[in-house]
């Protein structure tokens, strides 16, 4: 599939164009924090999905968010409120922060609805992370938790942190990433994926930090897929965008990266919107 194509497909479907006036449009202060961005996802070598997200530096509140979510996903999104790492989510522009809001948009052009944001580590992660192998020791003091709904299903993810350079290097070795690459945060995901046949097992790797050097490697090196490195350079001829975080599951099957909306050398914060501007009108 044509990835422009689908791009400006996913763009007119009626669901997401409201989804992206009312995220897009809620009123900001002049020079608040907020960003948008679009990702995609390849299994096997082939494009499956497109992912737009939208991040608010500032506490969403239940009116706004029921525009877009029904009453109980509304409600989940509160449920784990008190546990938010508020510093975490909104001090920095890196590292999973911002309360997220977004949607999945599949080549069916399925619609799957997404929002999620940084909570404290408790003592359950202690564990959790031990039974993967992973020190809590060695990751930052939150964690991204995310949840997904989907054709009547709700399921979610949790994404940690890892900063401790040799568990990093032995992770990206899993999955044929051997470069000497210096990568500040990996961020691993553990649940199930925006693919086909995805498990709650799956483990998903993302590089985050000293974002240029890490996806030129990714993008020049043997791992990326071939068809993911065309489609990026087909939009940026077409577009004009600069990619960053490159991911990889644990199996191999799958990867996926982002893209901000890049113009004279600028680079904007509003992706999503700049991009639907560009294809519609």
């Amino acid at each position: 599939m044509d990835i422009i194509n689908f791009l400006r497909s996913t763009y007119e479907l009626p669901e997401v164009k409201k989804f992206v006036e009312k995220a897009g449009g809620l009123k900001k202060e002049p020079n608040e924090k907020y960003k948008s961005w679009i990702g995609f996802n390849y299994q096997m070598n082939q494009l499956e999905s497109i992912k737009l997200y939208f991040a608010f530096y500032k506490e969403l509140s239940q009116e706004f968010l029921s525009e877009l979510f029904n009453e109980e996903q509304t409600n989940l999104f509160f449920r784990d409120y008190d546990k938010k790492n508020l510093q975490a989510i909104t001090s920095t522009y890196e590292f999973g922060s911002g309360f997220a809001i977004g949607l999945k948009i599949d080549v069916d052009l399925n619609v799957t609805k997404a929002f999620g944001y940084n909570l404290l580590l408790d003592s359950n992660d202690e564990s959790f992370l031990a039974s993967h192998g992973i020190n809590i020791n060695h990751v930052l003091k939150q964690k991204g938790v995310y949840h997904h709904f989907s054709k009547g299903e709700i399921y979610e993810k949790k994404y940690y942190y890892l900063n401790d350079d040799e568990i990093i290097s032995e992770k990206l070795k899993v999955v044929d990433i051997n470069e000497k690459l210096t990568v500040p945060i990996l961020e691993v995901g553990f649940g199930k994926g925006f693919y086909n046949n995805s498990s709650y097992l799956d483990e998903k790797y993302i590089l985050l930090g000293n974002y240029e050097e890490v996806f030129s490697s990714f993008m020049n090196g043997k791992v990326a897929f071939n068809n993911l490195k065309e489609d990026f350079n087909r939009l940026n001829k077409y577009i004009g965008v600069e990619g960053f975080c490159p991911g990889i599951y644990q199996n191999k099957k799958v990867q996926s990266f982002y893209i901000g909306y890049k113009e004279n050398e600028t680079l904007f914060y509003n992706t999503v919107e700049k991009i639907g501007d560009k294809l519609l009108f």
